[in-house]
């Protein structure tokens, strides 16, 4: 085989897999979010609580993420199904 074949091959299989890899963190500072609060001297007077992990916030994690996608998957094949029935 050519060796560029090979070298796009590796490097689009990479790109496949690379975003699957990523993990991702971000903080939200302006405007401060609420477990951020405690960063900013105007805001002692709330007494807010330190969030040390401030910058990996998940909306209910891997479990709310795979219920999600089921949730989707489902409504897709019910979607899929009733498309076919309104054909046939």
């Amino acid at each position: 085989m050519n060796s560029k074949v090979i070298l796009v091959g590796v490097v689009s299989a990479i790109c496949a897999v690379y975003p699957i890899l990523v993990s991702s963190h971000g903080i939200l500072l302006d405007p401060p979010g609420r477990s951020s609060l405690w960063r900013y001297p105007e805001f002692e007077q709330y007494e807010v609580p330190h969030n040390y992990e401030d910058n990996q916030l998940f909306c209910g994690g891997v479990v709310v993420r795979v219920i999600v996608i089921r949730l989707y998957v489902q409504l897709g094949l019910i979607l899929f199904l009733l498309l076919i029935y309104m054909v046939s």
